[in-house]
């Protein structure tokens, strides 16, 4: 009898993820136009692929590639441009290619929205408010249209980290101090 409970639990669960990972799901069309953009952003040389992200490899003279890669990231799951439709933040971290640390607290933001029957890639949207200030700005979540995190007034030297909210349904930022 626990032979045969077990093997339906089992069952059960296989059909659940086969379910979240359809191909023909939010997540995984999102998933595809992440892809998608990385390649985009691989062939135009704005960030270097994994293997391609080595000090072996950047540090000869010869090499005149991206200087940095992709590392780190993170999804966010939510309606976003209020449609009804699952759309994503997606975070990434930087990593310089020649080993260096320069990059260890930047963060890139993306939104992969869904737009009728296709999902579209805003690069811009969280941009065009981030380059209003100095610091750094990390996200650590989002709901309800809204991302939220961190800011790290005057950047590295981190004079007063401050909470944020961004909302795409308003285009603004407000911070809690």
């Amino acid at each position: 009898m626990f032979e045969v409970k077990h093997i339906l639990m089992v069952l059960v669960f296989i059909l659940f993820l086969s379910h979240s990972f359809c191909q023909d799901s939010p997540k995984s069309k999102i998933n595809e136009a992440w892809i998608k953009w990385k390649q985009e952003q691989y062939k135009k040389g704005i960030y270097a692929a994994g293997q391609n992200c080595d000090p072996n490899i950047v540090n000869t003279k010869s090499y005149k590639g991206p200087e940095a890669g992709i590392i780190d990231t993170s999804f966010y799951f939510l309606d976003i441009n209020s449609d009804g439709i699952q759309d994503a933040l997606i975070t990434f971290r930087l990593r310089l290619c020649d080993g260096g640390v320069a990059l260890s607290n930047c963060e890139e933001k993306i939104l992969v929205l869904s737009k009728k029957a296709r999902y579209i890639v805003d690069e811009k949207f969280i941009k065009q408010i981030e380059k209003k200030y100095k610091g750094w700005f990390l996200i650590s979540g989002a709901s309800n249209g809204k991302f939220y995190g961190t800011y790290n007034e005057g950047g590295r030297t981190a004079e007063k980290i401050r909470h944020f909210n961004i909302s795409y349904k308003t285009k603004t930022i407000s911070f809690a101090d």
